[in-house]
């Protein structure tokens, strides 16, 4: 059986967003875990990161060095680092290396500690949230907008520039450009007296409403989208990608994306949903409305911290184990919801183009998309 070790690290970054856009706080914090399939009831593993103390210290042999292709070489600074029992607390203090005798087929996290995340930096999703009522007239838009800062092609240039080396960062040319935000998920909170305009009648019980998509030359608003002609109540909700629905377990409108940058997209690309819906006079309209929405998705690298694992060794071992290394980011923010109670404060915005191939259904997948699925 061949042996394998594999190392993930999680970078996990919280911000507040205010309505400008503006970071008014930010925090960061980053986890190690391992999980390693090797022969012997003790075999060591010694592991490497690009910790500033280790910076000119490294003595490793060839098949122990882990070659990063694509980001910059970074040193950092670890502060509050907490270890787990299984870690040689004495070598972490006289070298910094991770020394340890993992359990077989276990996956545990062996370490974590906190970095101090850039001022001003351009995060990698932009969110902004709009709410207006005015007239028992209730209007929703969020527009997401995907930035350039982390193109991997230009963090890997950066590095070979600063090395001088031509050939450090060559990248495939079919491989992805942009790493992608994933698994996104925004949720903009709903008052509880309106729930109902965001559920639909079924056989046996009740379904939540889907978005549908926006159509190329159907982008100035919503009154083009009949979604329910016979309920006039009903929430009249577009999204120009992915799919938004109401969720009880999170009582907001949950904005659902798999990712963005799509594949044929570029950065800067503004992806909006819009909500319409017409408050009934028996229905109370709340004093106060929540301030916040929140954001999560993740990435497929560890841009927060810029945590690398450089070397992975296993003394004992015969043959040189396999070693994969996963990193990946998560990102939370709250985000303050700009609100408008009177006709002057309200914004008028201008039209997004939609490209056709992107936004292109059939009559038959809007109707249903617009209705909840069985599983729902």
């Amino acid at each position: 059986m061949k042996e394998e070790v594999t190392i993930k690290i999680l970078d996990e970054y919280y911000a507040h967003i205010d309505k400008y856009r503006h970071i008014c706080k930010h925090k960061s914090r980053t986890r190690l875990f391992i999980l390693a399939f090797l022969n012997g009831p003790e075999a060591v593993v010694e592991i490497g990161m690009n910790d500033w103390f280790r910076h000119g210290k490294e003595i490793n042999k060839r098949n122990e060095i882990i070659i990063n292709k694509t980001l910059q070489e970074y040193w950092i600074k670890p502060e509050q680092v907490e270890l787990a029992t299984i870690i040689d607390h004495k070598e972490y203090e006289d070298t910094h290396l991770l020394k340890l005798i993992p359990p077989d087929s276990q996956k545990i996290e062996i370490m974590r500690f906190r970095t101090r995340p850039k001022q001003n930096v351009e995060l990698p999703l932009q969110v902004y949230c709009f709410m207006s009522v005015i007239e028992r007239q209730v209007n929703i838009r969020i527009e997401a907008i995907v930035s350039n800062a982390f193109n991997i092609t230009i963090l890997s240039k950066a590095s070979s520039m600063a090395t001088n080396d031509k050939t450090a960062n060559i990248r495939d040319d079919n491989s992805d450009e942009q790493c992608p935000c994933e698994n996104i998920q925004i949720r903009f909170p709903i008052p509880d007296a309106w729930v109902y305009m965001f559920r639909v009648e079924k056989r046996f019980r009740y379904g939540a409403i889907h978005s549908v998509r926006r159509k190329a030359g159907k982008i100035k608003g919503l009154d083009r989208f009949m979604l329910h002609r016979g309920d006039p109540l009903a929430a009249m909700m577009a999204a120009s990608v992915g799919v938004a629905k109401y969720e009880q377990a999170f009582r907001s409108i949950v904005w659902r994306i798999d990712q963005l940058p799509k594949r044929d997209q570029g950065a800067y690309k503004t992806h909006i949903f819009e909500c319409k819906l017409t408050v009934p006079s028996y229905d109370p309209i709340p004093d106060k409305f929540e301030p916040t929405a929140d954001v999560e998705y993740s990435m497929s690298q560890a841009f927060i911290s810029h945590c690398q694992i450089r070397s992975v060794a296993v003394p004992g071992a015969e043959e040189t184990p396999e070693k994969w290394i996963r990193p990946k980011s998560q990102f939370t923010y709250t985000l303050d919801i700009e609100y408008a109670f009177k006709e002057e404060e309200k914004k008028e915005f201008a039209p997004v183009e939609v490209d056709m191939k992107e936004q292109s259904m059939s009559q038959s997948e809007t109707e249903n998309n617009s209705h909840s699925d069985d599983s729902d």
